[in-house]
């Protein structure tokens, strides 16, 4: 049960908080006064997309919050499943700030959209002019009779059944359409396959070997400056260790003289001792260093391959070569075992379809079991709103070539409203008044098999007056004791039947138009009723008038 609304910064709206009593809540105003902005705030609470020109002024958030009684439902599993605390008074808030981001919470924790729609869903269902769209729709038509058949477990069942069935069924075309691919595509996958396995080369390192390979093509040239360089350093007639070793000796008899020199004598000492050490690397190095033509000809030939292969399948490493060769394997294993794969999945298919079949003969059963009751009883609900001469039948039709996620039924409400006349599909078959009191009628048959606290309807009453507003007005009474009503409306009988009346209104100041919100008691009431019958000029007759339907 919607407790609380409060709007900060919404439309024409600067700030407003509305209190709400469990039963028939009236809502009436001047059009244009702002009653259908409080249903566009309640659409932000259960999830509707929120846009930044909802805001009255940019410098500040827009804030929707709503206090819902939750003592009547049973949602403590959903509130669990989502990860969210349960509050006996639950609080649904959504923000909306000037550069288009939206917050949502519940209970203050931080929510998406698509929570706050399950949740709205199950506490409010909002009623509109525009809902005579949705009463023609088949689907909606269908909604009805699975309320009545309790379908809702079967439905769900249905639903899982179905999307396998069709996932099942998408592998399968393809696998049909890997099947039929051409033989030189999977002549090519062979091909580069054996191509790949030419060389083990998952352990490479592609780097030591680009670097062995221009060591291996070096070699003889190396060798030579090594030996070469060796032999100048020291071992030629006149070399580079002994030139300075004599030059070292002619200044060792000088150090007496100066501490500098002995320290410059001691780093050339040094420098002589590593020029030394040098050439016996050198020499080592060169000894080491081999010409191998057969190693040469190995290395040449990988850094060929990979060069190649990386080119060839347009990948930068050996790593992702590795990832080729793993998926043209995996292809041309898959292509082996897809003939089986394809019979297996045939077989599975025909037992996945017959089970979805199955499931909706049964939903079938169901619905087709409540047809006789849906028909009275909207009849009887229809004679209650001054429309006793009207015909309605549901006509179910069964076909197990339009299997869906909801069965192989299709549905039509035929309806007429006048005696005699043949029933026709509804769609075609109602006017605008019809249309609001067969809505109601069916709002109201449906409110038996649905556990929801709060039905909004906004202006239900749309084409009646007179007595046909008496029975609307009857009718939204009853449907009051056992739901939250909120109806919007312009006729006095209904508004006469509220236990919690609120005037909308508006007002400008300094050029700036705002919409306020008034709770209305006995006296306020009778004004407003008064006026909802003479229009602005209230008279003594309109008063006793509104005396009279206020009881």
């Amino acid at each position: 049960m919607l407790k609380r609304l409060l709007i900060k910064n919404y439309a024409i709206i600067d700030e407003m908080e509305i209190d709400f009593s469990p039963r028939l809540n009236i809502i009436t105003g001047e059009t244009g006064a702002g009653k259908s902005i409080l249903l566009g705030a309640l659409g932000l609470i259960k999830g509707e997309r929120a846009q930044t020109q909802m805001m009255r002024s940019s410098d500040k958030k827009c804030i929707i919050e709503a206090v819902f009684d939750l003592s009547e439902t049973r949602l403590e599993l959903w509130f669990q499943q989502v990860n969210i605390p349960y509050q006996k008074f639950t609080i649904v808030r959504r923000e909306l700030s000037a550069d288009g981001k939206t917050k949502a919470f519940i209970n203050d924790t931080a929510s998406n959209v698509s929570m706050l729609q399950e949740l709205g869903d199950q506490l409010v269902e909002i009623h509109s002019q525009h809902d005579s769209l949705e009463l023609k729709s088949s689907d909606f038509q269908l909604e009805v009779l699975d309320a009545f058949a309790e379908n809702t477990e079967l439905k769900q069942q249905m639903t899982l059944q179905y999307k396998a069935w069709k996932m099942m069924h998408k592998e399968y075309q393809l696998l049909i359409q890997s099947q039929s691919k051409s033989q030189a595509e999977k002549d090519l996958q062979t091909y580069q396959m054996q191509e790949l396995n030419l060389y083990d080369f998952d352990t490479w390192d592609q780097e030591k070997i680009e670097s062995d390979h221009l060591l291996a093509e070096n070699a003889l040239e190396i060798k030579q400056i090594l030996s070469s360089s060796s032999r100048t350093l020291q071992h030629e007639e006149v070399n580079l260790v002994d030139s300075l070793k004599e030059i070292l000796n002619r200044l060792r008899k000088f150090e007496k003289y100066s501490k500098e020199l002995t320290q410059i004598n001691e780093q050339m000492d040094s420098s002589v001792e590593q020029l030394v050490q040098v050439a016996r690397d050198y020499e080592l190095l060169a000894d080491n260093t081999e010409f191998n033509q057969e190693q040469l000809a190995e290395l040449q030939e990988k850094v060929e391959f990979i060069h190649k292969m990386l080119r060839k399948h347009q990948v930068t490493s050996l790593s992702e070569l590795v990832l080729v060769k793993q998926d043209l394997s995996t292809a041309l294993n898959y292509g082996e075992n897809l003939n089986e794969k394809i019979a297996e999945l045939e077989v599975n298919l025909d037992k996945q379809k017959k089970e979805c079949l199955r499931i909706a003969a049964e939903l079938s059963k169901r619905r087709k079991s409540v047809l006789s009751y849906i028909e009275t009883q909207l009849l009887s609900n229809l004679k209650e709103l001054q429309m006793e001469n009207s015909q309605f039948q549901i006509e179910l039709i069964s076909n197990e070539k339009h299997l869906s996620d909801r069965g192989f039924d299709t549905v039509e409400f035929l309806f007429t409203a006048n005696a005699g006349s043949p029933l026709r599909e509804l769609k075609r078959a109602i006017s605008g008044g019809e249309m609001s009191r067969f809505m109601l009628a069916i709002k109201s048959l449906i409110a038996q098999k649905i556990e929801l606290a709060t039905m909004i309807f906004d202006e239900i009453d749309t084409g009646v007056s007179g007595l046909v507003a008496n029975k609307v007005a009857t009718v939204l009474d009853k449907l009051a004791k056992g739901h939250q009503i909120i109806a919007i409306t312009h006729l006095p009988q209904i508004a006469s039947r509220g236990s919690h009346h609120i005037n909308v209104y508006k007002s400008t100041e300094n050029k700036v138009t705002t919409t306020h919100l008034k709770l209305l008691h006995q006296a306020d009431r009778e004004i407003e009723i008064a006026r909802m019958i003479s229009g602005e000029t209230i008279t003594p007759a309109s008063l006793t008038s509104a005396r009279e339907l206020l009881g």
